[in-house]
This record gives structure tokens, C-alpha cells and sequence, in this order.
């Protein structure tokens, strides 16, 4: 909130309160003159009092809130700020107090007090403790209000700070494992570059393609589910050109999950594991499955190979850079509220299932 929204609120607060005081007092003594003392008042003549009270310091509160907010008292630094709202409260007693006595200069106050310097005499003596008090809330709400704002900056700055180093510890993790995941593919080339130098280079060809998306989204986190399977798509076709008809894939996305957001390269270091523990593991197995479903509030992310399986679960989510990325990447995006279980496919085989949260959709998405 900056100085012209402070004045224009604190403006609008002190007339509001004002207005309630002047009101209700006004009220409750004419009340209290006609019924109780059976008086005989016209309520005009009575409101003139407490409205060149009040309303006379609703144009002086947001200047000396403002003053009071710019000097602050604090521990270390009190005596100097004391002494500047002691004298701005001397300065609110004499302009409130010449507000007063210029009012009883118009016609509406004809006659109330005898002379000019009984009207001096008799306001000093009134309002000196009144407007005393009154500067001193003023001074005490800029205290208080400008603390709660310094907590919320505070507050908001700390946000912000984790929010960037969030975000800087993920984009730590991906360029991880971009090379990483480079080296795999590269490595996959050369061992065809010798005896097959045309499907090396359509493999170079794919590469580049793939590097391409992966650059593009070097700065995001989250994608969309079919933002993802187009990339993981990219990725299998160079698979598929070095292990050809061996390497099988099936998906089973369910409908309307397409627009979900998930996090940016899940599936590819799900797959290469698979890849790893299965067809280069010289086992029988070449089918890899992805499905994608929503269960209650949460999106099931499976990948599954038929290969032989592990005998243990135990290392795998530590030796593999991929896989202990993807779960640090998960950690870093939902905290607790995410999991990634490896178990044995029904068919042979490992199964590893990611569950995070189905909260967020983008609906402009296709697979």
C-alpha cells in the first residue's frame, strides 16, 4: 500500500469514526436532556459540539498517521523519534486548537463565549487532555499498523526466497540429468554407428529433435500429461531404432487426463529404467507399458516392463541418477504428498507407480 492509499483509507476510517462518535454522543445526551431532565433542546444545537471536535481532526489524523509511520520507535533508535512526535503532538494540539477557536468565529457560534481570550482560556483547558490522547492513538495505530505491514513483507519476501530456491534446486536437478539422459541416448548411437550407419543416423536425426523440446522446457517444471507422452514419444522413437521390433510399447491413458499437469521428464527416466532392466538385460522381455489414471484425488502414473525383474527393490532408487532425480524432483514439487513404489509386475517383470496429486488441469491439451 503506498502513502496516497495509506492517507485516502485512513481518511475514510477517522470520517467513518467520527461520524459514530458525533451520532452516537449527540444521541445519548439529548436523550438524556429530554427524557431525564425534561430539558428542552433542539438536537442542531447540540450536535454543533461534538462535530467541531471530531470532524476537525478527520483532515489532521492521515497527516500524522503518516507522520508517526515514517517515524518509528524501535530498541535501538527511540530517543529521536520520541522527540519528533512529541513535537508533532504539540503541533496537532495548536492546529486542532486554532480549528477550534476559528470555528467560534462564525455565525453558528455567535455569542458562546464572552470574549476572544475566554475562548482561548476555555478551549486550551478542554481539549488539552483530549487531544492529547487522541494524537497518541493516532500514533500508536501507525505503530501497530506499520508493523503488520512489515510482517506481511516480511512474509511475502520469505515466500518469494523459498519459491527461487525451489525453483533454482530444480533446475539444479534437470540439468542433472540432462546430461545424463544425453549420454544414454549418444551411447546408444555409437554402438550402431559402426555396423549400421544409417539407422545411427536417423537415431542423430531424432536426437536432435528431442534436444530441441528438452531445451525448450529447461525452465519448466510441469507440463501437461500430453505435453509429456509427446516428449517420451520422441524419446522411444530413437529406442526403437536401436533395439527394433525387440522393444514393444503399449499406452493406456485414460480419457480426460490429457490436460493434467505432471512433472516435466517423469516418464523418460521410468522408461530408460525399464529399457535397462529388461531388453539390455538380455532378458526375454520387450514390452513396456504407461498407463495414466485418476484415482479419487490422485493421478497413478505406472510404468511396467516383462523383463526379469529385480531381486530387490531395495538400491535401485540410489544407483540410478535417473530415478533418484525423478524422486528428488517430486520431493522438491509436493513434498509429502507424492510416492514412487517399485514392485513385481504380475507378468514378470518390475513395476514402478508414481501418485501425486490431481489437482490442476489444463484443458487446452491433446495426446
Amino acid at each position: 500500500m503506498d502513502v496516497r492509499q495509506r492517507f485516502l483509507w485512513v481518511f475514510l476510517f477517522s470520517f467513518v469514526l467520527a461520524t459514530f462518535i458525533v451520532v452516537g454522543t449527540t444521541v445519548q445526551d439529548y436523550l438524556e436532556i429530554q427524557m431525564l431532565r425534561n430539558g428542552n433542546v433542539r438536537y442542531w444545537h447540540m450536535v454543533m459540539w461534538p462535530a467541531i471536535w471530531w470532524y476537525g481532526w478527520v483532515p489532521l489524523v492521515p497527516f500524522f498517521f503518516e507522520f508517526a509511520w515514517r517515524h518509528p520507535i524501535s530498541k535501538d533508535d527511540w530517543r529521536t523519534p520520541i522527540l519528533w512526535l512529541v513535537a508533532g503532538g504539540v503541533a496537532a494540539f495548536v492546529i486542532h486548537l486554532l480549528f477550534q477557536i476559528g470555528a467560534m468565529s462564525t455565525p453558528l457560534y455567535e455569542g458562546t463565549h464572552d470574549s476572544f481570550a475566554e475562548t482561548v482560556e476555555y478551549h486550551i483547558l478542554v481539549s488539552l487532555y483530549l487531544n492529547v490522547f487522541i494524537y497518541w492513538c493516532v500514533v500508536g495505530s501507525a505503530h501497530v499498523a506499520r508493523l503488520y505491514h512489515l510482517a506481511n513483507q516480511r512474509a511475502i519476501s520469505s515466500a518469494e526466497l523459498e519459491a527461487e530456491l525451489a525453483s533454482a534446486r530444480l533446475d539444479s536437478l534437470k540439468m542433472q540429468l540432462h546430461p545424463h539422459f544425453l549420454f544414454n541416448v549418444l551411447n546408444g548411437i555409437s554402438t550402431l554407428i559402426h555396423r549400421d550407419v544409417h539407422t545411427a543416423e536417423s537415431m542423430l536425426a531424432k536426437l536432435s529433435t528431442l534436444l530441441r523440446t528438452a531445451l525448450d522446457r529447461s525452465s519448466i517444471n510441469e507440463v501437461t500429461l500430453a505435453e509429456e507422452v509427446e516428449f517420451l514419444n520422441e524419446y522411444l522413437a530413437i529406442e526403437q531404432l536401436r533395439f527394433g521390433d525387440s522393444l514393444q510399447i503399449q499406452f493406456d491413458v485414460e480419457h480426460g487426463l490429457e490436460g493434467a499437469i505432471v512433472p516435466s521428464f517423469l516418464f523418460q527416466p521410468l522408461v530408460e529404467n525399464a529399457i535397462k532392466h529388461g531388453l539390455e538385460g538380455g532378458s526375454r522381455g520387450g514390452l513396456i507399458s504407461i498407463s495414466c489414471r485418476l484415482a479419487e484425488d490422485r493421478l497413478i502414473l505406472e510404468v511396467s516392463d516383462d523383463g526379469v525383474g529385480l531381486e530387490t527393490t531395495k538400491d535401485v532408487m540410489t544407483s540410478g541418477v535417473g530415478l533418484s532425480n525423478l524422486q528428488a524432483r517430486l520431493n522438491r514439487l509436493y513434498g509429502d504428498n507424492q510416492s514412487i513404489v517399485l514392485s513385481a509386475n504380475d507378468s514378470g517383470g518390475l513395476l514402478v507407480t508414481v501418485s501425486i496429486p490431481a489437482g490442476r488441469s489444463s484443458p487446452d491439451s491433446g495426446i
